[in-house]
């Protein structure tokens, strides 16, 4: 026989009601961890630039003004005209997922030897061109040959040293 309490809850059903209640807790925390496993993610690198700051870069500036206005340069040119670069990204992907690169901008500014702005150039993705940076390999203008086969080309091959139809 189970006893009641004196504010008229059996005693007998209270414990099972508190487990019952953090089961329910528990399995409401989880579903709703699971749910966002698969929720796009999007995360923005890099200069974000706002179209106002970029039209105000004009030719015949100089490094310092564009600098003034757009900040440092993510990265300059090292060999060629003096170049700055800005570059920004936007990745996408659910968690546990490797992030795709969906839109990427850079700003190209090329300057004068003089260090004045002569162009503005805005690349994209579409523009952009995939470089192996890990691989070790270089390519050869003499093919795939290897050292062997390059030091030991001549060997074997009769090469007439007169033409004895010649008389010489």
């Amino acid at each position: 026989m189970v006893k009641a309490s004196t504010n008229g809850n059996r005693t007998g059903l209270q414990p099972l009601a508190s487990v019952l209640a953090a089961g329910i807790a528990v399995a409401t925390l989880v579903s709703a961890g699971c749910s966002t496993m698969f929720v796009q993610q999007e995360a923005q690198r890099g200069h974000l630039l706002a179209d106002s700051d970029i039209q105000q870069v004009q030719p015949g500036m100089s490094q310092e003004q564009v600098r003034g206005i757009l900040g440092t340069p993510d990265t300059t040119a090292t060999s060629g005209p003096a170049t700055y670069y800005y570059m920004s990204s936007t990745l996408r992907g659910a968690a546990f997922m490797e992030p795709t690169e969906v839109e990427r901008h850079i700003l190209a500014i090329y300057f004068t030897p003089f260090g004045t702005v002569t162009q503005v150039a805005n690349y994209t993705l579409k523009d952009g061109k995939v470089i192996d940076t890990i691989g070790r390999t270089t390519a050869s203008a003499h093919g795939d040959k290897s050292l062997i086969d390059k030091l030991f080309k001549g060997i074997g091959k009769k090469e007439q040293l007169f033409d004895p139809g010649k008389g010489t």
